[in-house]
């Protein structure tokens, strides 16, 4: 199934391989570099979470790279794209924490939503139970 015909019939496309374990290593270490200047305790608050590709080289990258790009263009059936925003949303392994399935357009005011989409993009392996 394409990804636009994905995002239409279920709201979801996956996967999407960006990285290989090298290059997600260095990423992985762009962010640590991150938390370590900016966090308390080991963990990123407030702002600091937000827009962070205005200001990390690792995360620029990331919302850059030319196959995010493409399915992000593809899902949304047109070119002309631009990143909002970049949030950081960490979910440490075994956490009780919990995503649940929700409308960003909702919570962040843009319209139409569909026009607009969330890329998540997973630092560590996870499952689909997660």
């Amino acid at each position: 199934m394409s990804v636009r015909s994905s995002m239409i019939k279920q709201g979801f496309y996956y996967p999407l391989r960006l990285y290989s374990r090298d290059e997600i290593s260095k990423i992985k270490a762009g962010y640590e570099e991150y938390v370590s200047r900016y966090g308390t305790d080991g963990r990123l608050q407030g702002d600091l979470r937000f827009r962070v590709h205005l200001v990390a080289k690792w995360a620029n990258e990331i919302v850059h790279h030319p196959i995010l790009v493409s399915a992000v263009k593809e899902a949304l059936g047109n070119d002309n794209i631009l990143c909002w925003s970049t949030d950081l949303n960490v979910k440490v392994a075994g956490s009780p924490g919990l995503y649940t399935w929700h409308q960003d357009s909702t919570y962040a005011g843009l319209e139409p939503a569909e026009k607009v989409l969330t890329a998540w993009v997973a630092l560590s392996d996870s499952t689909v139970e997660s």
